[in-house]
């Protein structure tokens, strides 16, 4: 089967999205029936699938190796390092996977260590992190939440347990790349609100206004943009009668009534 894969992490390139090297753009034949046109089976066209970032740090090889096959079995897009510190200079590009999976023991950087990290760093972006470990005292379990972690997997790792909890990660990823963007629409409109009720400098003479660019605007240009309100141009009376004397209402006005 022909798979053509289109992917330049260091680049960035991938779909229409806030961090699009998040994204891994696979190509790929259709064969499912539900997605060609129910009227025909027309020839196999490509079909995009996009796959997930996760970052996977696991000093042991063998379980490193079982864990990204699981990963791309999954549906996942693994970034695979062997050590904390490999995880944390990862961690620190800046389009880094939001998606990680970190052992607990590994050597130089522990597992709780990076994430302790990565939640000072504050990044604008959530990352969500699941510790993989054999530990399972309450004790354990309050050190990796209080570090930061969001979840747990025990060991040995149960693929689908991990798959099951990174889909829930992928959930609070999307969530809150949807709630940023929100905040970032009613901040705009806030400001836009704002510079309407402030001090307009208007022309004494054109009545343009000058933007907060330094432009000078037509008054309906400046409002449009700046509201939803929009304009439908028509003429006074007063300017009627200036402009076109011969087209105004006020010939009329002066019928004396006697008719011809």
């Amino acid at each position: 089967m022909l798979r053509e894969v289109l992917h330049n992490q260091e680049k960035g390139v991938g779909p229409d999205s806030d961090q699009p090297s998040n994204w891994l753009l696979f190509v790929t034949p259709v064969v499912d029936r539900t997605l060609l046109p129910p009227s025909s089976m027309q020839a196999l066209r490509p079909h995009v699938v996009l796959r997930q970032r996760v970052l996977l740090a696991e000093d042991e090889a063998v379980t490193r190796r079982l864990l990204e096959a699981g990963l791309i079995r999954a549906g996942f897009d693994p970034v695979t390092v062997p050590d904390g510190q490999a995880a944390w200079d990862e961690l620190q590009r800046t389009n880094a996977p939001q998606l990680v999976v970190l052992d607990w023991n590994m050597p130089g950087l522990d597992g709780p260590e990076v994430c302790r990290r990565l939640r000072a760093l504050g990044k604008s972006t959530y990352t969500y992190m699941v510790l993989v470990t054999a530990r399972n005292a309450k004790s354990d379990v309050v050190e990796g939440l209080s570090a930061g972690a969001d979840d747990f997997v025990s060991k040995p790792v149960d693929p689908d347990e991990l798959r099951a909890r990174l889909r829930t990660g992928e959930r609070i990823v999307q969530l809150e790349q949807t709630l940023q963007a929100k905040v970032a629409e009613l901040r705009e409109s806030a400001d836009h609100v704002a510079e309407l009720q402030g001090m307009i400098p208007i022309c004494m003479h054109c009545k343009r206004i000058r933007n907060q660019e330094q432009l000078w605007e037509k008054v309906e240009t400046y409002v449009e943009r700046r509201s939803s309100a929009r304009f439908s141009h028509a003429l006074c009376a007063d300017c009627l009668e200036k402009h076109y004397p011969d087209e105004g209402v006020h010939g009329h006005d002066h019928d004396d009534g006697h008719g011809g």
